[in-house]
């Protein structure tokens, strides 16, 4: 059976109970047991009732009161009365909702559109309105008004990418378009999506070694490698034959960055991080050697800048090399993202995001503003902060006042990324 994907748009360095879309900014505060929301300035919408509470999108909120869920706006109105027993976010005017164990969809009325009667029923991103949906264990296409697109044949659809999806007949995968086009053909145990519009991954074995063919099935790279993977950014990853050493090629299989390399980062505004023996540098997209391998440690680029660790401290480097935030930061370093990074107190990477290490923030002139005394330290919307100290949450202004306290959620501290 499908299961609906929750997405949940935070925007801060760490993991914290924020939400960010359709330029709705909120926050959740209250208990894990009972939630409810303020606005972007702290102020509180809706009193902490809710057992959960979704995704901002076209100004509705899906929400949970007890075991029932409806939808609340913008202002923490319900619209609805509480009835559904799952509600997915809106988009393009619907919102997939579930009764019982069948899924169907409604409109911003709370109208049904399709009676909940399917199994599965999961968004196709890239299309308005569009649905793969599962009945009797048969997957297939059908649009907001039951029209079925593609018939239910399929023992499973993948999720859609780039408007192509796998999907499995007869045992066995084959990739398809949003109307049921076969662009290649039911023979594979293993296959990937074409994300990059040329090529795809594949396997003649379950769980057998990989290789790259383009739409065609010429046959780009061999079935040679454990790890293999297409991205989205034009290149080709892997591991070499020697299941150790990172590997890139581009999308046509033309080799990029052979076995020279202990590791190689995703390509990250123009440049991929690498290390070769303890060393880190960068190159660029041809994988010329262009920032010399001559830090203890880095992190990709983002917003024109890179980490860098040297001689024993952190600090930034244009994408020329040049030093952009001098060499002053004994813990930790990492990206920055809207103008500030955070930083720690771990002289290392190694451990530093699951341990009892603290953290701060910088800006990019490289001033302090939070000092590293926060087991969790983020940037948020209007310059504020959140940060989580002594088991506990906080929204904090500009001048490091605290706003409000938030809600707590007991769990390893993860970077998120842009």
């Amino acid at each position: 059976m499908f299961r609906i994907l929750l997405l949940a748009f935070t925007a801060s360095l760490f993991s914290f109970p924020t939400f960010a879309q359709d330029e709705f900014h909120y926050y959740l505060y209250g208990s894990s047991e009972q939630k409810g929301i303020l606005n972007k300035e702290g102020v509180p919408l809706t009193d902490c009732i809710y057992h959960y509470i979704g995704s901002c999108s076209e100004g509705l909120i899906p929400v949970r009161l007890d075991d029932k869920y409806s939808f609340i706006d913008t202002l923490g109105k319900a619209i609805f009365p509480f009835r559904y027993d799952y509600a997915d976010e809106f988009k393009d005017g619907t919102a997939i909702v579930c009764m019982g164990d069948k899924y169907g969809l409604i409109d911003r009325k709370g109208a049904y559109l399709i009676e909940p009667l399917y199994d599965g029923f999961v968004r196709i991103a890239d299309k308005k309105n569009q649905f793969v949906v599962e009945r009797y264990n048969k997957s297939g296409i059908i649009d907001s008004r039951n029209q079925i697109l593609v018939p239910l044949e399929y023992e499973v659809i993948y999720a859609f990418e780039k408007g192509n999806a796998v999907a499995k007949k007869n045992g066995l995968h084959g990739l398809i378009d949003t109307k049921g086009n076969v662009l290649i053909d039911f023979q594979y145990p293993f296959l990937s999506t074409c994300v990059n519009g040329y090529s795809v991954t594949y396997s003649m074995e379950e769980n057998g070694k990989k290789g790259l063919m383009d739409m065609k099935k010429r046959i780009l790279i061999p079935a040679d490698y454990k790890r293999l993977y297409a991205a989205e950014d034009g290149f080709v990853y892997g591991v070499g034959q020697d299941g150790y050493k990172d590997v890139v090629w581009d999308k046509k299989g033309k080799p990029i960055i052979g076995e020279g390399y202990d590791k190689v980062e995703r390509f990250s505004e123009g440049f991929f991080l690498v290390v070769k023996d303890s060393k880190s540098g960068f190159l660029d997209k041809s994988g010329k050697v262009v920032i010399p391998l001559i830090y203890e440690e880095a992190k990709p680029f983002s917003e024109g800048l890179a980490a860098v660790l040297k001689d024993g401290y952190w600090g930034f480097i244009d994408k020329k090399g040049a030093t952009a935030i001098d060499f002053k930061f004994v813990g930790v370093v990492e990206g920055f993202y809207k103008g500030y990074a955070s930083y720690g107190k771990r002289a290392t990477s190694s451990g530093a995001h699951y341990t009892s290490d603290l953290w701060g923030i910088i800006d990019k002139k490289g001033n302090i503003v939070l000092e590293n005394k926060y087991y969790n330290a983020g940037i948020q919307f209007d310059g504020k902060f959140v940060v989580e100290s002594g088991g506990k949450t906080y929204l904090l202004d500009k001048s490091t006042n605290v706003i409000r306290e938030l809600m707590h959620e007991q769990r390893p501290v993860m970077m998120m990324g842009d």
